[in-house]
């Protein structure tokens, strides 16, 4: 962990290292940033289309601006001077308010508060747009209230008109003193109305406190939508719509004529300000039009509130204009600028608003440590001198530059119209939209589009194979936004449109391989291709089905990183240690997409859709973080799963693989309004059942069976639905601190278990029914009174001493040697049983995450017979999607999946498979299952899932 990610931004630092964004760049010039390659040493240069999200417009390091920022310092100029006449910002707000009177074609002049930053900037304009309309009210009511003074002091009856009357909750003829108090205290209750700010829809104005609550993303300000400010989003092509329907706010005013008085409805603005950007940056490269510039002004208008242009990344130039919304006719009242304007140099930014909306005054309350100093405001200065000389030639640069690439890009919009849905912008300020891919035939392209993350993969695509630096909008992670600066020609415009054209040949290919190659470089065991290839067909995408009225949600991961190849195609013939790297570098989100939901019927008629919700990383990443007992972000990442499970209307959620061994058998998960299930009880059946069928084609007619791990509820509850099959079983502990509690508590529940079998009078067989043949338990029954109350604690002293006691206990594994069954049920985090010590022919049950038996030592051992679990033949033969199936044969599915199913079928929406199992919840959910026509299938005899 470097110092960026440990002291400064540990999941930004993360989120570039998976997109293969974390380069360190140590030196900028002209449109280059440069880097030292590692593996090379060698500085390599990149080129920036990201211009420092707009800041850079001439060029970096501008040689101009360089040697008027040295000079500024060299010749002592006063960086903090505050309390005092400031000179450079009087020169800089001079010029500048030529420009804007000329490009807002405005009559009056601008007054400018500097500041810093864009947001910092947005902030002082809401403060200033609150001050004027609280200002103005306060003026309303100031005048209101001298009114009702005078008509306090009237010593008589008034009669009050019935529409006044009936809110001011007085009778038609009161008190003229009574009156005024009660117009008084009305006008108190509507003015205690909180103002409100008008934005844009795909907005983004900043990420402070103030500004981010006018910023439209969600995930921006979503989380401080209560710290204060109210707004309204609404389309631009509906925003004098809005205005019209806004609902009005009016107090009561009083009118004096001689001595007679009447009251009236005075409005009161409750709107403080509209906001909009001329050029959507941020929230994807959206472009104002001339009729929306026009409804804007009418909107403002309507509701008596000045218009805020927000020009911090569009203006200063960057559209080809000094001001985007002057392409439009926009005519704001306060103007914002910042980025462009410090000429990549230094940190500025203001607010311009024009005289006749200015409140007088504001200046001594609004201050700002760094702003209006002579450094910053000498070098904008500088800059717009740069910008404007030659007759503006910058521009007409910007403009040809910019339809150009424009054009370039459209071009290849016409030549992959399924790759890029739309090209927009002004000047140096472009984006490309990329189509979703979220019906992407390849799953690691679904998944990023599922993430949104497809914008910055292609970013990291982009800089990491053509060595071009973009990056996706904020707010519409989809566009890739474009901001050249100056010193871009028409070569560079070539190269952009191959390395693009090259992203979208990619996309259609379906090629993620190609993709995301470049986060393996510098491994040594690679795969040897290294050419785009066409997987198109390989991985067709099956049509979606009309939901069905049940739907049920399953959580799960990948195997093991080799099983990329079977989820994606164009993962083949990948080396597993680079299908390693490349699930950890892509380690900063976890989810999957989410597969096409799967039908299935029932047999008796019942249908339901099965919705697979994975995971993205492997067992083994998992039992690292197990034996590290480091499960907090992924029993987040989890109960995201299962949120996001119910959100999409499944009533049920079955934790499978690993996700139930992490959350304590599905008790740590926190979800509401969603049945849960680790399917345990009916892989414990479907275990057992396989077990059976494998000893049916034994020899052997009475055999014996070990559990190890029967210290645990699960290797306890195999044990116990053994002990109606086998005619001794063998309990096996961990020998670590509680495990011979444990086993004893195990035994007694055994014994119990099969003393109410003879209870039940049922049919038993094995240590059942020699238990039924002990003379001291057959007395019992015949005399029930005789019968102690805890009978499985009974019955185990009873058989303490019999020489050939049913049930045994140990903690010596090596006693399994003797036994023609043995079942794992274990959370050892490695394979712990040598198969030396398995009898011949012996059939193995390990049911154990991860197994207790080792693949390879198995491989040398056929005469066994290895069970990794049950898995179930479905009733009209649905299967999974074939690129998830991995052992399964067409028709088939696994056990933990089958009881989320028929749960689901069953209508069963509570917890089920939850925490300690339940032997009577395994004989049920095997009685469910047939009636819905599940089976077993066969032994899972591979490893398992």
């Amino acid at each position: 962990m470097n110092e960026y990610q440990h002291f400064c931004k540990p999941s930004l630092h993360a989120a570039l290292q998976a997109m293969g964004l974390n380069y360190v760049y140590h030196r900028a010039a002209t449109t280059y940033l440069y880097y030292w390659d590692e593996q090379t040493s060698e500085e390599k240069a990149v080129l920036d289309l990201l211009g420092g999200y707009g800041a850079v417009l001439l060029q970096h390091h501008h040689p101009e601006l360089v040697r008027t920022a040295v000079a500024a310092f060299h010749e002592g100029c006063p960086v903090h001077s505050q309390f005092s006449v400031r000179t450079a910002p009087a020169r800089l707000a001079a010029r500048l308010n030529e420009i804007l009177r000329q490009e807002a074609a405005s009559n009056e002049d601008f007054l400018f508060s500097f500041c810093s930053t864009g947001a910092e900037a947005v902030e002082i304009a809401v403060k200033h747009a609150e001050l004027a309309r609280s200002t103005e009210v306060n003026k309303q009511l100031t005048e209101i209230n001298f009114r009702l003074s005078e008509l306090k002091r009237l010593q008589r009856q008034l009669t009050i008109p019935t529409e006044f009357s009936q809110v001011l909750n007085v009778a038609t003829n009161s008190n003229a003193s009574d009156l005024a108090n009660a117009i008084e205290h009305y006008n108190q209750q509507v003015l205690q109305r909180k103002p409100c700010f008008i934005a844009l829809k795909n907005s983004f104005h900043g990420k402070l406190s103030g500004s981010v609550q006018l910023t439209h993303g969600s995930g921006y300000s979503g989380p401080y939508r209560h710290l204060g400010l109210d707004v309204r989003f609404c389309d631009a092509d509906e925003i004098l719509a809005f205005a019209r329907d806004f609902p009005a706010s009016s107090i009561i005013a009083v009118k004096q004529l001689g001595d007679q008085f009447s009251l009236y409805w005075q409005p009161v603005r409750v709107v403080s300000a509209i906001f909009a950007e001329p050029v959507q940056g941020e929230g994807g490269i959206r472009c104002l039009t001339s009729a929306q510039s026009e409804q804007l002004k009418q909107a403002s208008q309507l509701l008596r509130c000045p218009l805020v242009a927000d020009e911090i990344q569009s203006g200063s130039g960057r559209c080809g204009s000094f001001l985007a919304g002057s392409q439009i006719g926009l005519q704001p009242d306060y103007v914002i600028l910042s980025k462009a304007l410090g000429g990549g140099l230094v940190k500025i930014g203001l607010v311009a608003i024009k005289s006749s909306a200015y409140v007088q005054g504001y200046d001594l309350v609004q201050s700002s440590t760094f702003g209006e100093d002579e450094h910053s405001a000498t070098v904008a200065l500088h800059y717009l001198e740069l910008l404007y000389q030659n007759e503006g030639a910058a521009f007409t640069q910007i403009n040809q530059l910019g339809e150009l690439l424009l054009q370039r890009l459209k071009d290849l919009q016409t030549l992959y119209p399924d790759v890029i849905s739309e090209v927009r912008g002004r000047g140096f300020l472009l984006g490309v939209e990329l189509t979703s891919q979220h019906n992407a035939s390849s799953m690691m392209f679904r998944t990023m589009s599922y993430q949104d993350s497809l914008g910055y993969m292609a970013a990291g695509f982009l800089l990491n194979q053509h060595a071009l630096r973009v990056a996706p909008s904020a707010s519409a992670p989809n566009v890739i936004r474009m901001e050249p600066n100056l010193c871009l020609t028409p070569q560079h415009i070539e190269s952009v449109y191959q390395a693009f054209a090259d992203l979208c040949q990619t996309l259609r290919y379906q090629d993620s391989y190609y993709f995301l190659r470049f986060l393996t470089r510098n491994l040594k065991v690679r795969s040897n291709r290294s050419q785009l290839q066409d997987f198109r067909q390989q991985a067709p995408v099956e049509p979606a089905l009309p939901p069905a009225a049940v739907r049920v949600a399953f959580i799960n991961h990948l195997i093991s990183a080799d099983w990329l190849a079977q989820i994606d195609p164009s993962m083949q013939h990948v080396p597993v240690e680079e299908a390693d790297l490349l699930l950890n570098r892509l380690d900063f989100d976890w989810r999957v997409a989410p597969l096409p939901a799967q039908r299935f019927v029932s047999a008796t008629g019942v249908e339901l859709d099965f919705v697979m919700y994975p995971l993205g990383l492997t067992s083994n990443r998992i039992a690292r973080m197990l034996a590290d007992n480091d499960l907090g972000r992924l029993r987040d990442a989890i109960d995201e799963r299962i949120q996001t499970a119910q959100q999409d209307g499944c009533q049920v959620a079955g934790l499978g693989m690993f996700t139930s061994v992490v959350t304590n058998n599905a008790k740590s998960v926190r979800a509401t309004n969603i049945a849960l299930t680790t399917g345990n009880s009916l892989t414990v059946a479907m275990s057992v059942a396989a077990v059976l069928q494998a000893m049916a084609e034994q020899p052997q007619q009475l055999w014996r069976a070990a559990v190890i791990g029967a210290a645990g509820n699960i290797g306890s509850i195999y044990a116990t639905a053994l002990s109606t099959h086998c005619r001794q079983l063998l309990l096996i502990g961990s020998g670590r601190a509680g495990s011979d509690k444990r086993l004893h508590q195990s035994v007694c529940q055994i014994y119990q278990h099969c003393w109410q079998q003879l209870l039940d009078a049922v049919p038993v067989t094995g240590i059942c029914q020699q238990l039924l043949q002990h003379p001291t338990i057959a007395q019992w029954l015949a005399q029930p009174e005789l019968a102690p109350a805890q009978a499985g604690q009974a019955i185990f002293e009873l058989m303490a001493d019999e020489a050939n006691a049913p049930l045994l206990l140990s903690d010596d594994i090596r006693l399994v040697q003797g036994y023609e069954v043995v079942v794992c049920a274990t959370n050892a985090a490695d394979a712990f049983l040598p198969v030396e010590l398995l009898r011949h022919g012996a059939v193995i049950c390990d049911v154990s995450v991860p197994h207790n038996l080792d693949e390879q030592a198995l491989a040398g051992r056929p005469d066994l017979v290895c069970i990794r679990g049950g898995i179930v033949a479905t009733p009209h033969g649905e299967s999974l999607p074939e690129n998830v199936r991995a052992y399964l044969q067409p028709g088939q599915i696994y056990a933990c999946m089958a009881e989320t199913i028929v749960l689901g079928m069953e209508n069963h929406f509570h917890h089920y498979s939850y925490g300690d199992l339940d032997i009577r919840n395994v004989a049920e959910i095997h009685r469910l299952a047939a009636h819905h026509g599940f089976g077993l299938a066969q032994a899972k005899t591979s490893q398992s899932m």
